[in-house]
């Protein structure tokens, strides 16, 4: 479905489910609501990934992987927030929102761990990273807001191997204009983009984002009116 496809479908079920008295709409409300839309189906199929083909056919234009060698000036800069002295930081692209399997050295599994079971576990010797497995400990580096990954190892990590899945691109009808001085942006885009997400959901998308147009537009009027009494 084209951008234009997808902007006349959004007329015509919005239309439909206002009974043909549907408030005003602009191109960057649509834009947004298309987008948010988007997004939640992908954040769905996740969930349902490995139980569901749509899910998996959903995904699968936004399924990477990338192997990230290990830098010793990232590892240094980030000493401050290490958790475990023999630990490794790595900076995962930008793009990536879920992971879904990751390795080091090509063949170790690395096993995500929540700082809780860190706690618990990192003497006991069963339980353990060691020379089988690693783990994965995720921590906010707020000096620079990188997606970093702090892995426990007992022994070298030169390379950092994930398999995730990226963010779909934001759903912009038409460029988006500058207001103030200041350009108007869906998630870092400001020019007409389309969807990277298989054909199989643009309907889906459509159908979310009308709907989450008329939910805002009845949460909006009962705020409103609630203001006025």
């Amino acid at each position: 479905m084209t951008l234009a496809e997808m902007n006349l479908q959004f007329d015509r079920k919005y239309n439909q489910v206002f009974d043909n008295s549907a408030p005003s709409i602009n191109m960057i409300e649509k834009s947004m609501f298309l987008t948010e839309a988007a997004e939640d189906i992908v954040k769905a199929a996740y969930d349902q990934t490995e139980k569901n083909e749509k899910a998996r056919e959903i995904l699968r234009n936004l399924t990477v992987s990338s192997k990230i060698t290990y830098k010793a000036d990232l590892n240094a800069s980030l000493a401050g927030i290490r958790f475990n002295l023999k630990s490794k930081f790595f900076e995962l692209p930008s793009e990536a929102w879920f992971v879904l399997s990751e390795y080091i050295n090509d063949e170790i599994p690395v096993i995500p761990t929540p700082i809780d079971e860190y706690n618990r576990n990192n003497k006991n010797p069963f339980k353990k990273p060691n020379v089988n497995k690693a783990w994965r400990l995720d921590v906010a580096d707020t000096a620079t807001n990188k997606n970093v990954r702090e892995i426990i190892y007992d022994g070298d990590i030169s390379t950092y191997t994930v398999r995730y899945i990226k963010k779909p691109l934001p759903i912009i009808l038409e460029d988006l204009p500058e207001i103030s001085g200041e350009q108007l942006t869906i998630n870092g885009l400001s020019v007409q983009t389309s969807t990277n997400l298989s054909s199989l959901v643009h309907n889906d998308i459509v159908e979310l984002a009308v709907q989450k147009a008329k939910l805002d537009f009845e949460e909006n009027n009962i705020s409103n009116r609630v203001q006025l009494k």
